[in-house]
């Protein structure tokens, strides 16, 4: 028998909340559970994590273990260390781990899954729904006292950028960092010079200059964790537009060009340009501003190029070379491909030159979902959501047939009251031949439309099969809709070869 002590403690956490107060707390209630003497205690850690979502390693790492069947019972000092979302850890606890047979114990709120109507305990549901609210309290008071301090010019980030380090008689101020400050300056002098950002890349990975990643592990900090097949780091276009991009260097402090829309969110958007948070000369520059506003005019005017990728397609970052881990340029005008472009930086690399097709790319995943669809989901259950959709519309097109019958019925009769009111001399026989060709003709189109709704209903009845619904449009649609959320990454290798992983689980 396995059991699972998971702690957790995020970056707003008080001493009490610390690693090694539930490691104690947690252990110590484990040592007075005879039931568990000769159990395999197996410890799940996140520290620096927010509970508002399960995007976390530890506890990531324990429920692919829960699935495994791997462990028996999990044990954490209180509700609110597991999770603080309230729909998703509530489900977690109230659905899958009974589901599975795991039992789960909360010591301080003195929850125990095993203990009669303690899976439907009102006061649990109203606790976790309390550590939610109370997550989302402090959320907002942590960015407001941020807010504040950098309305006042103070630096609130939790790293000072490439170039700078934080003072070390302020933590709340940044000072030049001599090295990098050096490259900083040769960067924009560069850039001045009329030199791309992927001529001035290429430079800097051939004479070997610690990328500001490599810079900051040197130098003791190692929290950043680089997107890569190997451990390897090297200067990229984007890195070098970034750096000269970047206002700070002037002296100007800049905060909150990105955020989360709710605690807890992983993805974060991009804030208007007129709602950042700025204060001039708030720490010394690097650059001086009218260099940085002479680069900014090379850049406008293209001279120095970054990313030419356009956002809004559901494949940009998630097409990654399987030779240097970097995510593939997506490329082309009339014929949309994805090309990664590493060796033109950093030709030790032997990346495959190769053109990766946007359609051919498209189809196999679309493919790939397709079959997945067909062996999960039972072709009973598509007749019947299809069975669902369509009679909507067929309910619209049966209204629609009778609103076209029924204009037939009144060009009708306008033709038979137009012929009778000739044929009593009230209407000259030019008049008459005028409007009655008027009335064939719209006759005659309506005649059309309704033949063409009547095959299009007659087809949809044909369709209407279990075995004709698993091959039809539905889930070719399906797939090409929930692509940007099915797809985590596909990776490209040597001979061809992809290996796409997903974000569901087969």
């Amino acid at each position: 028998m396995t059991v699972a002590v998971y702690l957790r403690i995020s970056k707003e956490d008080k001493e009490s909340n610390s690693i090694e107060s539930q490691r104690g707390m947690v252990l110590h209630a484990i040592e007075h559970m005879p039931e568990y003497a000769d159990a395999h205690i197996a410890e799940f850690c996140d520290d620096g994590f927010s509970g508002r979502n399960f995007r976390r390693p530890g506890v990531e790492r324990l429920l692919r273990q829960v699935q495994e069947g791997g462990i028996q019972c999990i044990i954490v000092k209180d509700l609110s260390r597991f999770g603080r979302n309230y729909l998703e850890a509530g489900s977690y606890i109230f659905r899958v781990f009974p589901a599975l047979g795991v039992r789960f114990i909360a010591l301080n709120d003195g929850f125990d899954s095993l203990r009669e109507m303690e899976e439907n305990s009102l006061e649990v549901s109203f606790r976790t729904l309390l550590y939610d609210i109370y997550s989302r309290d402090l959320s907002d008071k942590v960015k407001s006292a941020l807010y504040g301090k950098a309305r006042r010019g103070e630096y609130v980030c939790a790293l000072a950028p490439y170039g700078y380090r934080k003072d070390s008689t302020d933590k709340h101020r940044i000072v030049p960092d001599a090295d990098a400050a050096a490259q900083v300056r040769r960067i924009f002098q560069m850039a001045a010079n009329g030199q791309s950002t992927r001529q001035i890349a290429r430079t800097m990975n051939e004479e070997q200059i610690l990328t500001p990643l490599q810079y900051r592990r040197a130098n003791g900090c190692g929290r950043t964790v680089w997107n890569c097949i190997g451990e390897e780091n090297f200067w990229t276009q984007q890195t070098v537009a970034r750096i000269l991009r970047d206002e700070r260097y002037t002296g100007k402090a800049v905060y909150g060009r990105q955020k989360r829309e709710n605690a807890g969110d992983l993805r974060q958007v991009q804030v208007k340009k007129a709602d950042w948070i700025t204060a001039d000369d708030a720490h010394p520059g690097v650059v001086s501003k009218e260099e940085y506003a002479l680069v900014q005019e090379m850049l406008h005017l293209g001279s120095v190029r970054g990313s030419s990728q356009k956002s809004g397609h559901p494949l940009l970052g998630k097409v990654r070379c399987g030779i240097c881990g970097r995510a593939m340029i997506h490329a082309g005008r009339n014929h949309r491909y994805f090309i990664c472009h590493t060796p033109r930086v950093a030709p030790f690399y032997a990346c495959p030159d190769l053109r990766l097709s946007e359609d051919d790319l498209v189809q196999i995943l679309q493919d790939a979902i397709s079959r997945h669809v067909r062996n999960a989901v039972d072709a009973n259950r598509i007749f019947s959501q299809v069975q669902n959709a369509t009679r909507q519309k067929r309910k619209a097109a049966d209204i629609r047939r009778g609103e076209l019958h029924k204009a037939r019925l009144r060009l009708e009769a306008s033709r038979k009251e137009l012929f009778e009111q000739y044929a009593l001399g009230k209407l000259e026989k030019e008049a008459y031949l005028a409007a009655k060709t008027n009335i064939t003709k719209k006759l005659e189109v309506l005649s059309i439309q309704i033949e063409k709704l009547e095959a299009k209903l007659a087809e949809a009845a044909r369709q209407e099969t279990p075995e004709r619904c698993i091959n039809n449009e539905v889930i070719r649609q399906f797939a090409a809709d929930g692509m940007q959320e099915l797809l985590q990454e596909v990776t490209v290798c040597p001979r061809h070869l992809l290996k796409i992983t997903w974000n569901f689980h087969l």
